[in-house]
């Protein structure tokens, strides 16, 4: 075997056993478990009920609260009722639409409403996803019985809509028409997507593989020997 190709296989052999190393020692830096938690689906969040409790009466919903922009949402306290579920609720001032939104996909599970002021209010739901409309659903809800569960399933989306309408009376007052009181929102807050252990190991071992390999390249072309592998 001519010197050259000998000397070709040697780079080569040694450039493989440098490479393995470089796996196994970032693959146990990480933890025995990485290369199981590859296989093994990512555990899905846990859905949390926001009562807004921690909302002072008056104030609109804070920008972050559940990980949300708020829009036109207002805090409202019930001093007739229990610390509890519906002690804090959140309305729609004016009667205009209310909504939340996130720039990070998050899951809507259910929430509680009643009508403010009249009865048979018309509350819509309107879910949106990357600007495309992928949940649309209608609440009878009224004022005069015990809050209603909105089930919302368990869609994904990145922006939602509440518009109250209707009523019984209709006509009667165009605030008072469209107003509702919504708590105990229950969904899976927006979370950022981390890489598994397993392909963080994988990564960081091409990525020195690869600089290694480019490093000799450049010492042999500057000393002006044979470019190998």
């Amino acid at each position: 075997m001519p010197p050259l190709r000998r000397h070709t296989l040697r780079v080569r052999l040694r450039a493989a056993l440098r490479t393995a190393v470089l796996v196994g020692a970032l693959t146990a830096a990480l933890g025995p478990t990485a290369s199981a938690a590859r296989a093994q689906p990512a555990t899905q969040p846990a859905a949390q009920t926001f009562t807004f409790e921690e909302v002072p009466d008056g104030f609109d919903v804070p920008n972050g609260y559940a990980g949300l922009t708020w829009w036109n949402f207002n805090a409202f306290s019930v001093a007739s009722v229990p610390a509890g579920s519906f002690r804090t609720v959140v309305y729609n001032p004016f009667g205009d639409p209310a909504s939340f939104s996130s720039p990070t996909p998050f899951t809507l599970v259910s929430a509680y409403a009643r009508a403010v002021w009249v009865n048979a209010l018309t509350l819509r739901v309107v879910g949106s996803l990357a600007g495309a409309v992928v949940f649309t659903r209608d609440f009878t809800i009224t004022s005069a019985a015990a809050p209603q569960l909105l089930d919302f399933g368990t869609v994904v989306v990145d922006d939602v809509v509440f518009d109250g309408g209707g009523g019984n009376p209709p006509g009667a007052n165009p605030i008072a028409d469209r107003q509702f009181m919504m708590d105990d929102l229950t969904l899976i807050p927006p979370t950022a997507v981390i890489p598994e252990p397993g392909t963080v190991a994988l990564v960081a071992a091409g990525l020195l593989a690869v600089g290694g390999g480019a490093a000799r390249r450049r010492r042999r072309a500057a000393a002006g020997g044979p470019r190998t592998a």
